[in-house]
Formats: C-alpha cells, sequence, structure tokens
C-alpha cells in the first residue's frame, strides 16, 4: 500500500522524533558515567595522597628511632664506662676499708692505754675535788663576810651622810622628803580638789572648819587621815620639814602661784608651801621642774652601765613596776589607751620606752620610728596612715597575772581643728576605726562627701577597741611650733566623751625646763592649752640614738629612763568607775578570745594524747599555769 506524502511525512516525524529521545537517555547515561568515572578518580588520587603522607609520617617516625637506638647506643657506652669507674672505686674503697681496720685496731690499743691513764688518774681528781670544795667553802664564808662588812659600811656611811643633811635621802624609805613632797603635791591636786567638790563643803573661817569637819568626817576620814599621815613624816625629819602657812602680804611667784586671779598682793593662802628644811625657802619643793625629769634628785644619765642593777634607780623602777602589776591584776579588762601628738615629738620613741619599762630584759623596736625632715618634699611621709594596736602579748613577755593595756599609736596628726579632723579623733575614740585602717582615707571620704555621710557610715560601725586613755605627746624643744589646734581639738573630743587624758613632754635631756625659762615656757603653755595638773604631765627621756650614741640600751635597760614613764604609767593604770563599763565590741573580743583559746587547747590536747602518748592531765596542769 502505497501510502500519500503527507502521512508518510508524519511516520518519518514519529521515527526520528524515537531515535532522539534514545540518543538523549544514552547521552545522559554517558554523562553519568562519566562522572561516576570521576568521582572514583578523585578518590583514588585522594587515596594516593594518604599514602604518600603516612609514607612520609612513617620516614620522620624511621628518623626519630634511628636517633633514639643512636642515643641509646651512646647511653650504653657511657653505662659502661660508668660500670668500669665504679669498679675500679669499690676496689679503692676494699682497699681503704682494709687501712681503716688497721686504724681501728691502733685506735683502740690507744684508747685501751688511755682508759688505764684515766682509772690511774681518778684517786688525783677526788683528792683535788676535795680540796677544791675545801677552797669553796672557805671562799664563799669570805664573801659572805665581805658582803656582810660592806653592807654595815654602808648602812654607817649613809647614816651619817644622811643626818642633818636633807639634800641625800635614803631611795628604799618610802617617806623620803621628796617622796613627801610628791604626796603633799597629790593631796591638793586630787583629793583636796575631788573631795571639796563632790560634797561642795566650804569653809569661811577656823571655827566653821572644825564644825563643817565634824559634820562630815565620815566623808572626810580618808582626807584627814592622809593630812595627819604627810604632816607626821615631815615632822619626824632630820631636819624636820618646814610647811609654811604665811604667804605674806607681797606675792612671791617663786613659791606660790595664782589660784583664780593674778597680782601683786596676796589676798588669802589655798594651799600652803612645804619646805625640806627650815631657814632657807630656796629649798622649798618644786613639783614642776625639779622633779619632772627623772626621779628625786637630781643626776646624769649613766649611759656605760653593763647592767640595769648597777643603775641607782633599780629600786625604784622595780617598786613601781610592782605598783603597776598590782594595779592592773584585779582589772576586768586591759585598758586601750592612745598615744597622740603632731609629726616628730617622738611619739613611737615613747612608745618604744614605755615598753621598755614594762620589760626585764632589754630595748625592742616595737613601733617603727622614722625621721624625714621638715622639708616640704617629705612632709607628707610623716602623716599617718593607719592605725596601729599594741596588745600586751606583742610588748610583755612575762607570764604573770598583770594585765597591762593596749597601745594605740595615731602618729603625725596635722595641726588642725576643722571638723573633719575633730570627728575622725571621735571615731578613733569611740573605736569605730579598724585596725591597720588607712586614715586618709576616712579624711578624703569626709571632705569629698560632707561631714553628714561621714557620720552616718562610720558611727554606725561595730566598736572594735574603745578608747579609755589618752596621751598627748609633745616635745620640749622651745623653737618648734606648740601644736594648739590639734591639742584644742583633742581636749574638746576626749572631754565629750569623758576620756581621762595625760601630757607628756620628750626630749627631755636636751631642753631642760629647770635651767631654761623657755622651755619652763613652753611646758606651762602646753599644761594651760591641755588644763592638765601637775600629776598628770610626765618629762621624759626616750630610747633612741640621739640620746646615747653608743646604743647601750639595746644591751640593758636604763632604770633611770623608765622610773618616770612609769611613774606616770602609775597614774594612767589607776583605775576609774568607767573602765570597769563593757561594751558590746568588748564581749565580742572576749568571745573571740575565749574560742581562740580554747580551739588551741583541743588541738594540743588532741596532738598530745593521740601523737605524743601524753597524759590528759598534763596539758591541762600546762594550760592552767600559762593561764
Amino acid at each position: 500500500m502505497q501510502l500519500s506524502r503527507p502521512a508518510q511525512a508524519s511516520q518519518n516525524g514519529k521515527l526520528n522524533l524515537v531515535e532522539t529521545e534514545e540518543e538523549t537517555v544514552r547521552i545522559t547515561l554517558h554523562e553519568e558515567g562519566l562522572k561516576t568515572m570521576e568521582s572514583q578518580k578523585n578518590s583514588g588520587l585522594n587515596r594516593v595522597t594518604d599514602f604518600e603522607q603516612k609514607l612520609k609520617a612513617a620516614e620522620s617516625a624511621k628518623g626519630d628511632a634511628l636517633k633514639k637506638i643512636k642515643e641509646l647506643e651512646a647511653n650504653m657506652k657511657s653505662t659502661e664506662k660508668e660500670k668500669t669507674s665504679a669498679i675500679k672505686e669499690s676496689k679503692d674503697v676494699r682497699q681503704k676499708l682494709k687501712a681503716t681496720e688497721a686504724d681501728k685496731e691502733d685506735a683502740l690499743k690507744k684508747f685501751k692505754d688511755i682508759e688505764q691513764k684515766l682509772k690511774a688518774t681518778d684517786s688525783d681528781k677526788e683528792n683535788a675535788l676535795k680540796r677544791l670544795t675545801k677552797y669553796k667553802d672557805a671562799n664563799e664564808y669570805l664573801q659572805r663576810e665581805h658582803t656582810n662588812a660592806l653592807e654595815r659600811l654602808s648602812d654607817i656611811m649613809g647614816t651619817k651622810l644622811r643626818d642633818n643633811n636633807p639634800a641625800i635621802t635614803d631611795l628604799n624609805d618610802p617617806n623620803r622628803p621628796m617622796k613627801l613632797g610628791d604626796q603633799f603635791s597629790e593631796l591638793y591636786e586630787n583629793e583636796r580638789q575631788m573631795h571639796f567638790q563632790t560634797y561642795r563643803i566650804k569653809i569661811i573661817s577656823s571655827t566653821s572648819a572644825c564644825k563643817l569637819v565634824a559634820q562630815y568626817k565620815d566623808f572626810s576620814l580618808q582626807y584627814i587621815e592622809n593630812c595627819v599621815k604627810i604632816c607626821y613624816f615631815a615632822a619626824v625629819q632630820n631636819p624636820p620639814m618646814v610647811i609654811d602657812f604665811e604667804p605674806g602680804q607681797m606675792f612671791d611667784k617663786q613659791s606660790y602661784r595664782e589660784y583664780t586671779r593674778s597680782g601683786n598682793v596676796v589676798e588669802y593662802l589655798v594651799w600652803p608651801v612645804l619646805y625640806l628644811h627650815k631657814g632657807d625657802k630656796g629649798d622649798k619643793w618644786e613639783p614642776d621642774y625639779e622633779d619632772n625629769l627623772l626621779e628625786d634628785i637630781n643626776y646624769e644619765v649613766n649611759y656605760e652601765i653593763k647592767h640595769e642593777k648597777d643603775d641607782p634607780c633599780y629600786a625604784r623602777k622595780q617598786e613601781l613596776l610592782q605598783d603597776c602589776k598590782i594595779l592592773t591584776e584585779s582589772v576586768r579588762k586591759p585598758l586601750n589607751v592612745a598615744v597622740i601628738g603632731p609629726p616628730g615629738c617622738g611619739k613611737s620613741s615613747f612608745l618604744n620606752t614605755v615598753f621598755a619599762s614594762f620589760s626585764s630584759n632589754r630595748w625592742y623596736e616595737y613601733a617603727k620610728c622614722g625621721y624625714f625632715g621638715n622639708h616640704e618634699d617629705v612632709m607628707g611621709m610623716q602623716i599617718t596612715r593607719h592605725l596601729r594596736s599594741f596588745p600586751k602579748e606583742e610588748y610583755y613577755k612575762q607570764n604573770d597575772l598583770s594585765r597591762f593595756p593596749t597601745f594605740i599609736d595615731m602618729t603625725g596628726f596635722e595641726n588642725d581643728d576643722s571638723i573633719i579632723n575633730e570627728e575622725l579623733l571621735r571615731l578613733v575614740f569611740c573605736g569605730k576605726v579598724k585596725e591597720k585602717e588607712i586614715l586618709n582615707d576616712i579624711v578624703a571620704f569626709g571632705r569629698y562627701h560632707g561631714i553628714t555621710t561621714m557620720r552616718n557610715e562610720y558611727r554606725d560601725r561595730f566598736t572594735h577597741r574603745r578608747i579609755n586613755r589618752i596621751i598627748i605627746v609633745c616635745s620640749s624643744n622651745p623653737d618648734s611650733a606648740m601644736p594648739s589646734a590639734l591639742l584644742k581639738t583633742v581636749v574638746k573630743v576626749a572631754n565629750e566623751l569623758d576620756i581621762t587624758f595625760y601630757g607628756v613632754m620628750t626630749c627631755a635631756d636636751i631642753f631642760r625646763a629647770k635651767y631654761d625659762k623657755r622651755v619652763q615656757s613652753r611646758e606651762k603653755l602646753f599644761r594651760e592649752t591641755l588644763g592638765l595638773p601637775r600629776n598628770r604631765l610626765a618629762s621624759v627621756i626616750n630610747y633612741c640614738p640621739a640620746v646615747d650614741p653608743d646604743r647601750s640600751y639595746e644591751d640593758t635597760l636604763l632604770p633611770a629612763l623608765d622610773v618616770p614613764v612609769l611613774r606616770l604609767m602609775r597614774q594612767i593604770l589607776t583605775p576609774e568607775p568607767s573602765d570597769s563599763t563593757m561594751y558590746f565590741g568588748d564581749y565580742v573580743n572576749e568571745v573571740i578570745s575565749f574560742i581562740k583559746n580554747f580551739f588551741l587547747f583541743g588541738c594540743v590536747l588532741i596532738g598530745c594524747q593521740y601523737f605524743l602518748r601524753v597524759e590528759v592531765s598534763v596539758v591541762k596542769a600546762i594550760f592552767t599555769f600559762y593561764y
């Protein structure tokens, strides 16, 4: 059958379309095969690369192994050498041991010979010991006789010297003229003022005085007894001391001082003058300057003594030290004593002197001292940076029942009476400043935030060490400026807080009030600025190289320097009614101390029982004795 052209063209078109589709499928399959081969090629190349890297790693490992093999071979060679040297040394040791054996035998022979000689000399030794014992007994007997003879001679000479001679007294006599002068001055400064201010007794005439004394005899008995005692011991002195009740019409500044008003005419006598003896008013008792240096007599300090017992003031120091111990044994808590003053007045040296006075060994520098001079570029280095306290455990090494005070060092306050400085002093005295806290930060805080914020920030703090006494230190140098602003600020804050304060004048060896009127004026200005009675003011000599260039105090103590300090400390340690008051901070400190001691006792008990096998009763006895 023959198709027409159009039908034939349509059939050819279909055939061509089928062939085109088949060709497209073949091309697609071919491309996929090419892609598969390409991926296989890439994976093969990756395996080749990994294999090359492994070959390189194997080559490096082979090199390391060869190096280790060489090192091992070198070590084996050195070991062989050491082995050879060790064999040689062992041979040498064997030879030395053989030689030592021979020496040992020779030594044993010599030892036997020495033993025989010692046995032979035993009898000679016993005879020599017997003779030595006889000589010692004879020497001790002669020493006792010599000592007794010296004591008798000293007593005889002392009696002859003191007989009708008021300038020389027995320092062991507690009622010697100079001591009576002390008691006479303290009777006026302390007991009389307290007695008449407390009970408001106003004496108008001699007749009414006797009636008032009889009326208030129960209150006045102790005061009367002290007056009678001083008058009695003054009368029995040889020659007797004199109490002058007749001042005369004209005011004598050498013998008296003004009471309420100044002038040239005497209106009435408040307190009489005590003289060493009759007939010479130049020997009157002057507690201001005659007794403000060291002790009851005027002498130079001997810095060449080898032992403190060689000092004439040794007995007096022991007496005062015992008084201080007795005063502190019955207190409920140790006092907190603050030391304050301007820079460079000797506060740290004074603290070290106080610590040395309490000691029986030698001087130590517990409070660090320094000297920066008065140059402008170093003046800031003298200002206090922090508060530092010295409890008894740091400066007193003896185990007894005394509870000496804790001293707080506040060196270098500026001569400033600003409200910021006043508030800083109040915070310190109230115990609101922590141990070693920087004081300048508190001042800077107050200046930046204001006084109100400063009070709110620091007054609500926990109380650490509330101050019970204040020692204000000032130099006796008349050429240095008196820190009046600082002194008035301290007095103001101390009076507000009802804290007793004392004054100390340093450098008494260089600037002596007894010989220099300028020093007398400075001491008077210092005392009047603080409003201090005489019994609360002391002039001292500090332990320092300026006083003793050879620093002999590093080997022994100098009681001549300790006596005036201990006299002041006896005043400071005298109990006051407020001393027994326990604040919350005091209870907290006692609890902390108890916990520390209890923990220490437990640790020592466990250690002694389980490691040292010591009985519990022995440990308890040791702690009972220590505490």
